[in-house]
């Protein structure tokens, strides 16, 4: 009987000795830690086709979910209270969960050809298909985390911002804005060119058209179990004009019977997806309804707000909501609050949008039977247009190119280069941690030996917790790069010699500036098709990295002029300065 062990998470010591003792073959992702417990073992990898069409198939799968039918209706109508639908707004953690499952689950089937019994450690289960000869045992880990309990700094702010927001005379304008509280980043201004903390991807539309727009911040709920980030140093002066709208929020927990109902209709939501589950056999959907029952204390979150915001918007009347990140739970329940009273609805694209993504990819009975995006999205460019749908799905009249309000600045903003050749880092949240591990060791082994040239790190906005990732898994590579928060994007793009990045949106933005781009790409897939479109340079081993590192000081790191040209004809429609004109005429418009 052969039998072999596979760890797909990091080990106890006690597991580690228990693993040692098996004396079986061993199989592991890298980024475990059995080297450190000097266990032998074979690296488990997945080729990029293989890997990629994973993912594809299973997002197309998720993609599908709402509309599959059981013998009452469609599984999505179990999610729908009136006008919220709690499917769309976990859809997006679902289908990571859901997709990393598939990436593990290919891992195993490569090694358990010819093997009668196998063990895995694993941080959560899993759908292992055509297991019957198999036998499998499953290792969870058995010591529980502990719950560190809700940030009560983070909700003291939260409730003093609601408290003083009660008090708070706004006049209140003919469009609302929909603007974070607490990503916020350094950027130039557009009235007097001053470096200001502020919403980058929103600010220019904020500043242009102050007399009919009213901003509506709002911080996130604080999280009940620890918190990823504070939110004190976050918190940026008080605007008279603005709405800051905790008070919405705290006025219907402080209500009774608006939490009474909440939990009764999150309570039927849970009731019909526990029933229908006898009319499905395929593992896959009782593993993703499992997964979203997991979001119950979420929903009754979800759907205080969305009961909050009808108040505000049968008290306040808008013609038009404008949201960026215009998908996400946070800003989509204000936006299907707004729908109920008539009242138009647009997103603006905020990042690069691509077949794998599940916050832009739907199914076109979606459409027909739910209201899943806004009345309109406004995008960069005609690509991103193509992209929304051929893969999302998109109605094209729900479309209109318009350009990216960050490059309204452009045409003021001289470029220059500094003293010392600089390469920019644009890091990103990455969900795969192999992946991740994979990203940052290519970069630091790809800088070693490059005397002269420096690494920035610039941050994305929700990367709170970077520099304690880096000094746990890179803690000998501190003083080989500078992390750099408090500076303006288009200033640093616009001054170094060159960008490194995985699939990052500051790519697109970077040929803006006609500077050279380079990929890491440890898998070769080239996600974003920067290097197949000529846009970038691929380096998938740290040595090709390092010869790109070697030509960036040399000064002969080129860029293909007409391809750069090309592609800001298609994917960045005009810079001219008058991108947050071009929205606001179709928002006036209605």
């Amino acid at each position: 009987m052969k039998s072999i062990i596979v760890v797909l998470r990091p080990v106890s010591i006690a597991e580690a000795e228990e693993i040692k003792a098996a004396n079986i073959a061993v199989y592991s992702f890298e980024t475990t830690n059995l080297n450190e417990f000097g266990i032998s073992h074979n690296v488990i990898s997945l080729s990029s086709e293989k890997l990629k069409d994973v993912q594809q198939k299973r997002l197309k799968y998720i993609t599908d979910f709402p509309s599959r039918r059981y013998k009452n209706g469609t599984l999505g109508g179990l999610y729908q209270v009136g006008g919220a639908n709690l499917w769309f707004y976990n859809k997006f953690r679902i289908s990571e969960e859901f997709v990393k499952s598939g990436i593990v689950e290919a891992a195993i089937a490569q090694v358990v050809d010819g093997v009668d019994s196998v063990t895995l450690f694993l941080d959560a289960d899993i759908i292992l298909g055509n297991s019957e000869r198999l036998e499998v045992h499953k290792v969870f880990p058995n010591v529980k985390s502990k719950n560190p309990g809700i940030s009560w700094s983070n909700l003291y702010q939260y409730t003093k911002r609601g408290i003083r927001s009660l008090f708070k005379n706004v006049k209140y304008k003919e469009h609302l804005l929909l603007y974070s509280a607490v990503r916020r980043q350094n950027i130039i201004s557009l009235k007097n060119e001053e470096v200001k903390v502020e919403f980058t991807q929103l600010l220019y539309l904020k500043e242009q058209f102050e007399n009919k727009i009213t901003p509506l911040e709002e911080l996130p709920f604080p999280e009940l179990k620890g918190k990823r980030f504070d939110y004190k140093p976050l918190i940026q002066p008080y605007e008279e004009y603005s709405v800051m709208a905790e008070y919405i929020i705290l006025c219907k927990l402080c209500n009774p019977l608006a939490l009474l109902r909440v939990i009764r209709e999150v309570s039927w939501v849970k009731a019909g997806l526990l029933a229908c589950c006898n009319d499905f056999s395929d593992q896959r959907d009782l593993w993703i309804i499992e997964r979203s029952l997991r979001f119950n204390k979420t929903n009754y979150l979800h759907l205080i707000r969305y009961l909050g915001y009808l108040d505000f918007f049968k008290k306040h009347t808008f013609k038009s909501v404008i949201a960026v990140d215009e998908n996400s739970s946070l800003q989509k329940v204000v936006l299907d609050a707004a729908k109920q009273y008539g009242i138009k609805t647009y997103g603006i694209q905020h990042g690069v949008i691509h077949s794998l993504h599940p916050a832009y990819v739907f199914n076109p009975k979606d459409f027909e039977l739910f209201s899943p995006v806004p009345d309109k999205t406004f995008l960069w460019g005609k690509h991103w247009q193509d992209i929304a749908v051929q893969y999302g799905r998109y109605p094209l009249s729900k479309l209109a190119v318009v350009g990216q309000v960050r490059t309204d600045i452009i045409p003021s903003l001289e470029q220059k280069n500094g003293d010392q050749p600089m390469v920019i880092f644009a890091s990103q949240p990455l969900f795969d941690q192999e992946l991740k591990y994979q990203v940052w060791k290519m970069l630091f082994e790809g800088m070693k030996g490059v005397d002269g040239l420096q690494l920035v790190v610039k941050p994305h906005p929700s990367e709170f917790q970077l520099e304690s990732y880096l000094s746990a898994h890179f803690s000998s590579e501190a003083g080989n790069y500078t992390i750099v928060r408090d500076q303006d994007l288009y200033q640093m793009l616009s001054a170094c010699s060159a960008l490194i990045t995985c699939s990052s949106t500051v790519a697109v933005e970077t040929i803006y500036f006609h500077k050279p781009i380079i990929v890491l790409d440890p898998y070769a897939e080239d996600m974003m098709g920067y290097v197949k479109d000529a846009l970038a340079h691929s380096a998938t081993k740290s040595d090709e990295l390092k010869s790109l590192f070697t030509r960036v000081l040399r000064n002969n790191l080129d860029i293909d002029k007409s391809k750069y040209d090309d592609y800001l004809k298609r994917y960045a429609s005009a810079i001219d300065g008058k991108v947050c004109q071009r929205i606001m005429d179709i928002v006036e418009k209605g």
